[in-house]
């Protein structure tokens, strides 16, 4: 999905909203696989939305997508996860 037009700022105020309201599902049911992999999603995107330089956001993606692995089946989390790794440059 893409964010509506409109300027960097609006972006990135929804981007933040979407954390946002990914930890608050995270909240509301911790073992819900889906809810740590929007939350890891949204970490991903914050990442390269606020700046690309700023390795805490990987790292709580990470964090989230480690959460989401137990049940899942989702394959993408697997993928998501992996690459949170080549961004951090962690290739072990």
């Amino acid at each position: 999905r893409s964010l509506a037009k409109g300027s960097p700022e609006d972006a990135m105020q929804l981007v933040q909203e979407s954390v946002q309201s990914a930890k608050e599902a995270v909240a509301m049911d911790v073992k819900d696989c889906h809810s740590w992999y929007c939350l890891g999603n949204a970490y991903l995107s914050l990442y390269f939305q606020v700046s690309a330089s700023e390795p805490a956001h990987l790292h709580a993606a990470l964090k989230a997508y480690q959460n989401s692995d137990g049940t899942s089946k989702n394959p993408d989390v697997h993928f998501n996860r992996a690459m949170v790794h080549r961004y951090l440059e962690d290739y072990q």
